[in-house]
């Protein structure tokens, strides 16, 4: 592996990584006027939030259901196999479906 030689390669090496991480977490999808949102992570709460962090104009898109599951995960302590060190990883997976609002 090649290590940065200037802080700029850094930070767009920096700046790949989150991208990758978003794509990780977040899926957008278009198609027939139809838009469909899923989301699993843990920074998004609401509906708002979710419209914001895809970056949905909603002077096109009207939101036509949505739906949020909370869940909670467990992990553990590497090295640790007991219940008691398990940790708990704690999370939102959403989903919107947004049609495409009719142009007059």
């Amino acid at each position: 592996m090649r290590v940065p030689t200037c802080p700029r390669q850094s930070l767009l090496r920096q700046q790949l990584e989150k991208s990758r991480q978003r794509a990780r977490m977040m899926q957008d999808n278009v198609h027939d006027g139809e838009r469909d949102l899923s989301y699993r992570g843990t920074r998004i709460q609401t509906l708002a939030d979710l419209l914001v962090y895809a970056q949905v104009d909603t002077r096109i898109w009207e939101v036509e259901r949505h739906v949020i599951n909370k869940y909670e995960g467990r992990g553990q302590d590497v090295g640790r196999h007991d219940d008691h060190d398990a940790v708990s990883d704690q999370g939102v997976a959403e989903k919107a479906v947004a049609e495409e609002k009719l142009q007059i």
